[in-house]
């Protein structure tokens, strides 16, 4: 912090009131106009702050925003200059609804493919995900909204999270060489203005009150200037919370207002404690300006733009995987006169993102289907067969048998709140899978999934691809990608 900025948070800290410190170290308990609310001090221009979710978009059901990709898609291109585009564009969206603190991006380890988060984190790797997650904050704050890098951390389930049956033992060694890379590099290298600690359980403590990963890790290791606000309804302690570096519990207060004002009273929680979790509060909303700019934007604001949505296209086209191909790819130059799509996921249902918080509403969704009739044009006939029940299955088998390719869409749902217990492709997508290679040899597989999966079928398919959750541009971008593998022409 430079010397002037330095005197002003001394100055302003002079005059505010024990009550008033406390005020800006919790939410105040509301979730309009957004899920997080901090209220200001009006009479010392300090002021309020609205937090929204992330990471991929802005999150809990407002409209009028993109959906991106989501972040294991991203992490799939290996592109940190498009990730920082990226994280540009959902910055100017959450400036656009009038955020000030955007709740991501999401790094952490992703050390189980069954995790229900693996969707909105970038990957298992430290490196990357560090990288990823420096892009994406850069982006975001050139908008001028505050990141909240999240969940600091050692946090890879959700069955049991939040509780001591989530308790991760883990050695130093580890947690420096795995878990806590990414953070640091985001307060290092991103220059993140917040982080979240997480629901996790770490060597006997939860993350908000545990003294190694927010003092020692962050603060002290990283030299973290800025506050770190707690998960919702993460936060257990009072008086450990504050002195293991918990700047601010959201979203109320229940453990920061009262109980900390009683724990400041005797000195259980000391002055010297108190008065630096306030000044990691306004060192970043100094830095951003949040003094002395008018609030702009509005929750019920439409922040789409076609830009956005060209960058959302793009990353789905980059990010997209492909795991085989014995040489049917690309189909441009080939005779083609009919593409069976198949698979609930192919038409409406198509999986876009995870389940959660941190989902973004589509403006738009782009199907599989409609994104390969529109690329096709009208010389190639598409036919689509969404095969649910023992009929569906024997009808795709039928389309598949007279289309020239078959394009299977097969999906594994995932989402917050739960781990799901098996990486086999629920349903009937793996019957029919088999069932469809077994009459057309010309088959591909689009696997929208958030981690690994079995593909007990691999070796009967021509070319698969992993198209992870690929945001509402979905359709346009496997369309191209099936297509223009060669940057060539077209279908036929």
């Amino acid at each position: 912090v430079d010397p002037k900025t330095e005197a002003f948070i001394t100055e302003v800290m002079a005059q505010m009131t024990q009550a008033q410190k406390l005020t800006i170290l919790h939410g105040n308990g509301g979730t309009s106009p957004y899920i997080g609310d901090v209220d200001g001090i009006p009479s010392l221009c300090i002021p309020s702050m609205g937090l929204e979710d992330g990471p991929d978009g802005v999150g809990d059901g407002m409209g009028g925003v993109t959906q991106m990709p989501t972040a294991v898609a991203a992490a799939s291109t290996f592109d940190t200059a498009l990730e920082q585009q990226y994280g540009a564009t959902v910055g100017a969206e959450f400036a656009g609804k009038g955020v000030q603190v955007s709740l991501g991006p999401t790094l952490n380890i992703v050390r189980d493919p069954r995790w229900g988060r693996a969707w909105e984190t970038f990957s298992e790797d430290p490196y990357l995900s560090g990288q990823m997650a420096d892009a994406d904050i850069r982006g975001i704050q050139s908008q001028g909204v505050m990141a909240q890098a999240k969940h600091a951390a050692v946090y890879n389930q959700e069955t049991h999270r939040n509780g001591d049956s989530d308790n991760s033992i883990v050695d130093n060694k580890t947690m420096q060489e795995i878990y806590l890379p990414g953070f640091q590099s985001a307060v290092e290298d991103g220059a993140t203005a917040s982080i979240m600690c997480g629901y996790s359980v770490v060597n006997g403590d939860p993350a908000c009150q545990n003294n190694y990963l927010l003092n020692v890790a962050l603060y002290q290791q990283a030299g973290f200037g800025g506050f770190v606000g707690s998960d919702w309804g993460g936060a257990h302690t009072t008086v450990q919370s504050a002195n293991a570096g918990m700047t601010m519990e959201m979203p109320n207060g229940y453990f920061y207002a009262d109980f900390l004002a009683q724990a400041v009273a005797p000195g259980t929680v000391s002055q010297a404690t108190l008065d630096p979790l306030v000044r990691r509060v306004l060192t970043p909303q100094i830095a951003f300006g949040l003094f002395d700019k008018p609030k702009t934007g509005s929750p019920t604001a439409t922040v789409s733009t076609a830009a956005h949505v060209a960058t959302s296209r793009q990353v789905a086209e980059e990010g997209t995987v492909l795991l085989k191909n014995n040489g049917l790819l690309p189909l441009s130059g080939k005779a083609i006169t009919s593409i069976a799509v198949l698979g609930v996921d192919g038409g409406a249902a198509v999986e876009t993102s995870g389940g959660g918080s941190g989902n973004a509403t589509s403006t738009g969704t782009v199907w599989p289907l409609t994104g390969i009739q529109n690329r096709a044009g009208a010389g190639v006939n598409v036919q689509y067969e969404a095969a649910q029940d023992d009929a569906g299955i024997s009808r795709a088998v039928t389309l598949a048998r007279n289309s020239t390719i078959a394009v299977i869409f097969a999906n594994l749902p995932e989402g917050e709140g739960s781990d799901i217990t098996s990486i086999d492709l629920p349903g009937n997508q793996n019957q029919l899978i088999s069932a469809v290679a077994a009459v057309n040899p010309n088959t591909i597989v689009v696997l929208h999934t958030a981690s690994a999966v079995t593909m007990p079928w691999l070796n009967s398919v021509a070319a698969v691809f992993e198209g992870w959750y690929s945001g509402q541009e979905v359709g346009t971008a496997i369309a191209a990608l099936i297509e223009l593998l060669d940057a060539l022409g077209k279908f036929n």
